[in-house]
This record gives structure tokens, sequence and C-alpha cells, in this order.
């Protein structure tokens, strides 16, 4: 309830139309859908302000680099998190990472819980899905009004 209070009329939900408070409140409401586990995991990686004085999150939206827009890049969301060898967290590291953007290849080969990267390097191992995070992937727009900050919009994809 509290999320729809301080949603603006008009939030975009999607791209595909999406687009009100009746579409935010059934998002929130759909088992299929971690609306909960999103929101906390944008809203918790911090952000930026724009210069209309809004404000997206997470980082890897809205601080990720200008020019930089393959949907294969991936930002690596911690500090020293293990490049591996192969997807177990008992196989050789190669490498430890802090934040580092990093390229997904083998996309079709996926292990549950790991991702195939290349590092600018030319390295490639395994990294825990859990520490990697897209520009497209869900993020939040909030924008100041005179009833103070709203959520314009909640979309993952481009």
């Amino acid at each position: 309830a509290a999320v729809l209070r301080i949603a603006e009329p008009d939030v975009v939900i999607d791209f595909g139309g999406g687009v009100g408070i009746e579409y935010l409140e059934k998002f929130i409401n759909d088992p299929g859908q971690d609306f909960w586990g999103e929101f906390d995991r944008a809203l918790t990686m911090g952000g930026t302000f724009d210069a209309d004085g809004g404000f997206s999150t997470p980082y890897v939206y809205s601080a990720w680099p200008e020019g930089l827009y393959s949907f294969d890049c991936l930002a690596v969301t911690a500090r020293a998190v293990r490049l591996r060898d192969k997807p177990s967290t008992s196989s050789r590291t190669l490498a430890s990472l802090d934040f580092d953007i990093v390229e997904e290849v083998g996309r079709e080969q996926r292990v549950p819980g790991w991702i195939h990267v290349r590092l600018a390097s030319g390295v490639t191992g395994y990294v825990a899905s859990a520490f990697l995070r897209g520009p497209t992937a869900y993020r939040a727009w909030f924008v100041l009004t005179k009833a103070g900050w709203r959520l314009k919009a909640f979309v993952a994809g481009d």
C-alpha cells in the first residue's frame, strides 16, 4: 500500500503499455513476479540524480558508462568477487573482481547460479550470478513533486 501511495498516477511498469497504478498493483500482487526482491535490490544498490532533479536507481543503470549499451555487458556489484575456472565454488580462482564490467559469453550454455564472462583482458571464467547485474535489469525512477518524492517508473528491459 505504501508503494502505491507514492506512485505517480502514470507510473510506467513496462515498455509495452503498462502505465498506471493498476498495473503497478497487479505487478506487486503477481505471485509469478518478484516485485519486492527486485525493488529492494534496485533501491539498496544506490543511484544518481539526473539533470532534472530526478533520482534513478540502481547505479548499475543510472551510472552505466556512456556508449556501453551492449546487452551482453554486466556489472560486478561487489568487491573481491571471484572469477572461477569452472561454475563451482570449489574451482580455481582466476581473478578477484571489484565492480568490474564484464561481457557475458556462452549464454546458450548457462549453468544455474553462474554466468560465463569475459574480462576486458580477454580472460574468461565464471562468476556467481548473484554478483552480476545488467543496466537493463529492474530499475526505479523517482521525481520530486509538491507532494514529495514519487515513483515515476519501475521497469526492466530497453
